[in-house]
């Protein structure tokens, strides 16, 4: 494993979004642990969370893609945070051109 998963492992459970236990989903089914990306508050945690991505897009893509989005959702603005953090993130660390925001 890449050092920088271990490190997001890590990073997810010092912010308090990993948890292990007996957890119980939506669907009813059982699980020994639960993520709860609601959890990253701050704005360090998000640059973070978004180095963590553009860490993992570019070793799985390099700098193939041309956009990074996703579509809007009821009570999705922190993901809509999170994917703009990992954008800006992917353009600061790799040299990519805009990142679309004026």
């Amino acid at each position: 494993m890449e050092s920088y998963k271990q490190e997001f492992i890590e990073f997810m459970l010092d912010s308090g979004v990993l948890k292990f236990g007996e957890f119980t989903l939506k669907s009813g089914r059982k699980s020994p642990f639960f993520m709860n990306a609601g959890a990253y508050v701050t704005g360090s945690q998000l640059r973070k969370l978004g180095e963590y991505y553009a860490r993992a897009i570019h070793d799985c893509y390099g700098l193939d893609f041309d956009v990074l989005s996703g579509r809007r959702t009821r009570a999705s603005r922190s993901r809509w945070r999170r994917r703009w953090q990992s954008a800006v993130c992917t353009a600061s660390m790799y040299g990519t051109a805009r990142t679309g925001r004026k």
